[in-house]
């Protein structure tokens, strides 16, 4: 009965101030343990990007000194074993010729010659903003053979380069996503036809959804590492996409499949904003 009591009266000073002690001593331990787990995830992704990047380079030199050995001369097997360094000038040239004024065959032979230049020298140029805009709009071309190199390149670039450089390819295509949707070749996708997944077009339209959807569900992994500036520019340019207007006084059937509806076929479980919604 009298520990009942003395458990039901006011907390003295001396035990309010041992209970606050303990308290601190606790939140500084916690504190402690976390700073040291986080330095080691921290060391721990520093040491697997080091891994990866020495797996890159070795298998990068195995592939030059097979294609030096066999003396290739496929245009896609030198798409994936060599590289050929290039200065600004021929850069020049090259994002000239990629204009969509220019002839088929001047265009093509341009793009071959670019698929060849290590990405990091083509994103660092000094022409690269011509450059972007002509992918950008070569990525409309008819040709799926031609669009399909662009994909390569860009493909190439996601994996090869930092995020910093890699954030203006995810932007382009992102905006020449936003502008196709945007134009009569988008609005003729409509929820009364469906999506046929046997049609060219409807094909290429998720071949470029999947590139970008990729290199979503990759983003994050590196955010922890780069200024805020490169992360806006990525999250800005998905929104905008995702955003694409359409009037809503339309009737049903002329309603057009939007670039979210095509990122739901790729990403049935929506992996990549999940991750985004993690970080």
């Amino acid at each position: 009965m009298h520990s009942t009591i003395h458990s039901l009266l006011p907390i003295g000073p001396l035990r309010l101030l041992s209970c606050v002690s303990r308290y601190t001593d606790m939140m500084l331990s916690l504190k402690n343990v976390m700073m040291a787990v986080v330095e080691t995830l921290l060391n721990k992704f520093e040491e697997d990007q080091s891994k990866n990047k020495d797996v890159q380079k070795t298998t990068l030199q195995e592939q030059h000194t097979q294609c030096y050995t066999d003396n290739c001369s496929d245009s896609d097997s030198s798409f994936n074993q060599s590289y050929t360094f290039m200065n600004q000038e021929q850069l020049q040239l090259i994002a000239e010729q990629l204009d969509p004024n220019q002839p088929e065959e001047v265009r093509k032979e341009a793009m071959e010659t670019l698929c060849s230049a290590p990405p990091s020298d083509v994103l660092k140029c000094e022409c690269w903003n011509v450059l972007q805009k002509n992918l950008t709009l070569s990525l409309a071309d008819p040709d799926s053979m031609f669009t399909e190199r662009i994909l390569k390149f860009y493909a190439k670039t996601f994996s090869s380069s930092p995020l910093s450089m890699a954030r203006e390819i995810y932007v382009s295509l992102a905006k020449h996503l936003e502008l196709s949707f945007n134009s009569r070749d988008g609005q003729k996708f409509t929820y009364s036809i469906g999506i046929d997944i046997t049609n060219p077009e409807i094909i290429r339209v998720l071949k470029k959804i999947r590139l970008l959807n990729d290199y979503q569900k990759e983003a994050p992994s590196f955010w922890i590492r780069h200024p805020e500036k490169y992360m806006e520019e990525i999250v800005e340019s998905t929104l905008s996409l995702l955003s694409v207007n359409q009037d809503s006084n339309l009737p049903s059937a002329q309603i057009f499949l939007d670039p979210i509806v095509f990122m739901a076929l790729i990403d049935t479980k929506a992996v990549w904003f999940k991750k985004w919604m993690v970080m």
